[in-house]
C-alpha cells in the first residue's frame, strides 16, 4: 500500500511546473529577437569572387558627406584610390582599422596614401583582441555589413557582403564606430547599448544569437566558415545533429589563420557528431575559392553573414559586426552557390595536413 502525502507531491508538482516555465521562459529570452527581425531595406547581395569590389566603390563615388569604415584590412590600391577621391570631393573619411593594417610593407604603404591625403585613419583599441569588423557607412544612410576585407585577393576568395538602409542598423553601427573611436583613444573595449534585432556584435552577444539562430533549425544549417572551435557554437551543432537535422559545413582544406593541426582537430570533433563536412582544394582559384566567408543557412530560410568566425576569439573578444536576416532572393543566391562549391569541395582528410599552401603568394588578412 503506499501512501501520498498530498501537501509534498502538490508542492513537487508546483516545483516542476516552476522549473519548466523558467526553462520555457529562459528559451524564449534567448530566441525572441529571431522574431522581430526587421525586412531588409534597399537590399543589394554582394559576392566575391563572381563580382568584384566595384560595387564597394559605386558605394564611395555616391558619397556627398561621409564614410565612416570599420575594418581589419585594406590591400586594395582600388579601395584606397575610391576613398581619396571620396575626400578630395570633401567627402569627410574616417577609418578604424586594425593594427594588422601596418603590419607589412604594402598595407603600411596604402595607409600612407590614405594619411596623405588627410584621412582619418585611426588604430584600432588594443582592447579588442583585433578589430576584425568589415563594414562601412555612407552619408550615415547606407550601411554595407560583410564578411570581405579590403584586399587584392578578392578574385580568389569566397566572400559576400549587403548593402542596407535601415535606419536603426545604420544608427547602431553609427553608435558603436563612435564608441570606438573613444576606445582607440584610451585602450578601452566599451559597447554601447545594443537593441537592434539583426546585428550581431562581438565581443557582447555574438556567442549568444548566433548559438540561439542554430538552435531555431528544424531541417538544414548550411556553413560557409573559416575558422571554428567556439564551445558554445560546437554544442549548438552537435545539438541540431542530435534533433536529426542536417548540418553541412563547407571550409577550406588549407586554412591561414590556423595551423592545420588546430583547425582540423575542431572539424573532426564535429565530423565526428555527424556534421558533413567538406574543404575546398587548394591553391584557391576564381573557380575553386577559398572559403572566407563566415555565412549561416538555417531551413532556407533565416540567413547569418558577417566578420564572425565561430572561434572564441572571433565570438567572445574580438570586435566583429554580422547581420541575421530574412531574404528570399538573397537566400535562393545563397544557396546556389553553396550548392556549387559543394560540388567542387573534396572529403576533408582523415589526419591534419601536414604542410599547406592556401594562395599561390600570400598578401590577405589571416583572419
Amino acid at each position: 500500500m503506499i501512501t501520498l502525502n498530498l501537501k509534498n507531491a502538490t508542492t513537487a508538482i508546483v516545483l516542476v511546473l516552476s522549473l519548466s516555465c523558467a526553462s520555457v521562459s529562459a528559451t524564449s529570452s534567448q530566441t525572441s529577437f529571431l522574431n522581430h527581425l526587421e525586412p531588409l531595406q534597399n537590399v543589394q547581395y554582394v559576392v566575391t569572387p563572381d563580382q568584384d569590389h566595384q560595387s564597394l566603390i559605386d558605394a564611395f563615388n555616391s558619397a556627398k558627406k561621409s564614410i565612416h569604415v570599420g575594418i581589419f584590412g585594406i590591400s586594395s590600391q582600388q579601395i584606397a584610390d575610391g576613398l581619396i577621391a571620396a575626400k578630395n570631393r570633401g567627402v569627410t573619411v574616417n577609418i578604424i582599422c586594425d593594427s594588422y593594417c601596418t603590419s607589412n610593407p604594402k598595407r603600411s604603404a596604402i595607409i600612407a596614401q590614405l594619411n596623405a591625403a588627410k584621412i582619418k585613419v585611426v588604430t584600432a583599441s588594443d582592447g579588442f583582441t583585433i578589430s576584425h569588423w568589415k563594414m562601412f557607412v555612407i552619408d550615415e544612410k547606407r550601411a554595407f555589413i560583410s564578411t570581405m576585407n579590403f584586399i587584392t585577393r578578392s578574385s580568389e576568395m569566397r566572400d559576400m557582403g549587403v548593402f542596407v538602409t535601415n535606419p536603426t542598423i545604420v544608427a547602431e553601427i553609427l553608435a558603436v564606430f563612435n564608441s570606438d573611436l573613444n576606445n582607440a583613444a584610451n585602450h578601452g573595449n566599451f559597447t554601447p547599448e545594443l537593441t537592434q534585432p539583426n546585428l550581431v556584435w562581438s565581443p557582447i552577444n555574438s556567442e549568444a544569437k548566433l548559438s540561439a539562430l542554430i538552435d531555431s533549425a528544424k531541417t538544414s544549417i548550411e556553413i560557409w566558415i573559416e575558422n571554428m572551435g567556439q564551445p558554445t557554437i560546437q554544442k549548438a551543432l552537435q545539438a541540431a545533429v542530435g534533433r536529426n537535422v542536417k548540418v553541412r559545413l563547407l571550409t577550406s582544406q588549407c586554412g591561414m589563420s590556423k595551423p592545420p593541426a588546430a583547425a582540423f582537430a575542431n572539424l573532426k570533433q564535429l565530423m565526428d557528431l555527424g556534421v558533413e563536412v567538406r574543404g575546398m582544394p587548394f591553391p584557391a582559384t576564381v573557380d575553386v575559392p577559398y572559403i572566407h566567408a563566415k555565412t549561416i543557412n538555417v531551413d532556407h530560410q533565416t540567413l547569418f553573414l558577417g566578420s564572425e568566425n565561430f572561434s572564441s576569439n572571433s565570438i567572445n573578444q574580438a570586435r566583429e559586426l554580422g547581420i541575421i536576416f530574412e531574404n528570399a532572393q538573397i537566400q535562393a543566391q545563397m544557396s546556389e552557390l553553396y550548392e556549387k562549391d559543394w560540388k567542387v569541395s573534396t572529403l576533408f582528410p582523415a589526419v591534419p595536413l601536414a604542410t599547406c599552401s592556401p594562395l599561390a603568394e600570400i598578401d590577405i588578412p589571416l583572419n
